[in-house]
């Protein structure tokens, strides 16, 4: 890479990587919690889904109340434990079976990623009798893929699983193992629930069902209301504005790669001041002068665009298909999308023109004679 244009497209690939980044984690969230908010809220104990352990188990023989309460299609329990996979414990998700019919795509409160939801949500539910699917970030720790079978520690004995989907979960960074709640409630001996999930009758109105199972079920069982539809997008604000952040790193790098550019490109007029001033001497204008040295930076900028974009991908792919998920177990699509490539090429031109202003102005004010008599 030409030396006056190697800072740009460093600039630039950081820019990719960061963009990606982001589009990648906000992508694969959203989509998470799009499939996880299916039903239209969570009841649980005093806690939080996102710690666990914070959780006090509920028994599920509530569930038959909770169905009482007017308004509710029905309600579906969830466990959450850990298990042991080898010399490892991994996180097992036990599901309720919500009807088929409930949702406009059976089972797609899951999000399979290698076949057809339908398909492995029946599997699931109503194939083997040991069938589980297990997250994508199981996939790469452990090496393992659907139809391959695994053995699981069942309260003192280990017993083969057959895994029949892979699930995308931002959240599952050791990996986790889904199953059937009835199943899993028959081989590990536990009727307990983390979690109570709510599907509400047409027609509905979620805030009075919420207010109802409140106050009918808050004090006596220590319930609360969690996970409901309406936090999806004040999740999604509070994660923008924890790239902040990014967002500073990014126009740092603008700023970089413009200061870079801006000195490199002045070094390269200074140098070529005598031939400058005999082009002037041959009749050409300052206009034209400027026009000239504006396209030629417009062409640097191209050149910065096209090589940041060969190299950018790949460096991109690397770090969230690679680097994330073995540092922090977070598995992140990533996507490379037409409209960033063409903003980061645009971005590249515009930089460049942009910075070769000052150098235009010190070009056209060249004095010709001093100039032609320099060298």
């Amino acid at each position: 890479i030409e030396r006056k244009i190697r800072g740009l497209v460093i600039g630039l690939i950081l820019i990719f990587v960061i963009v990606s980044v982001q589009d990648g984690f906000m992508g694969g969230l959203a989509g998470k919690y799009l499939h996880t908010s299916r039903p239209d809220f969570y009841v649980t104990s005093n806690g939080s889904f996102n710690s666990i352990q914070t959780l006090q188990p509920i028994d599920d023989r509530l569930q038959k109340e909770l169905e009482t309460v007017p308004g509710v299609r029905g309600v579906f329990g969830l466990r959450i434990v850990d298990v042991r996979y080898g010399s490892h414990l991994v996180k097992m998700n036990a599901y309720d079976e919500v009807p088929p019919d409930t949702f406009e795509v059976p089972y797609s409160y899951f999000q399979v990623m290698d076949r057809p939801v339908a398909e492995a949500g029946r599997d699931l539910y109503h194939g083997d009798p040991r069938s589980v699917m297990v997250s994508e970030s199981f996939t790469g720790l452990y090496g393992k893929k659907t139809g391959d079978v695994i053995d699981l520690q069942v309260v003192d004995k280990k017993m083969p699983f057959k895994i029949v989907g892979i699930v995308r979960d931002l959240s599952a960074g050791g990996g986790w193992v889904y199953i059937s709640r009835a199943r899993y409630k028959a081989l590990w001996q536990d009727s307990l629930v983390t979690g109570i999930a709510f599907v509400l009758k047409k027609g509905a109105d979620l805030e009075r069902v919420k207010n109802t199972v409140d106050e009918r079920f808050a004090s006596s069982h220590g319930l609360i209301v969690t996970l409901d539809k309406g936090n999806k997008q004040k999740l999604e604000t509070l994660l923008r504005r924890s790239f902040l952040g990014l967002y500073c790193v990014e126009i740092v790098c603008v700023l970089v790669a413009t200061l870079g550019f801006i000195s490199s490109f002045l070094i390269e007029i200074q140098n070529r001041a005598r031939e400058l001033a005999i082009l002037r001497v041959l009749g050409m204008s300052k206009k034209e002068l400027s026009v000239f040295l504006a396209t030629e930076a417009a062409l640097l900028g191209a050149g910065a665009g096209t090589a940041s974009l060969v190299f950018a991908s790949p460096v991109s792919w690397g770090v969230i298909s690679r680097s994330l998920p073995t540092i922090f177990g977070w598995v992140i699509e990533f996507r490379l999308q037409t409209a960033l490539c063409v903003s980061l090429f645009a971005l590249g031109v515009f930089i460049s023109v942009f910075s070769s202003l000052y150098s235009i102005r010190w070009a056209t004010r060249l004095d010709v004679v001093e100039a032609n008599q320099s060298e």
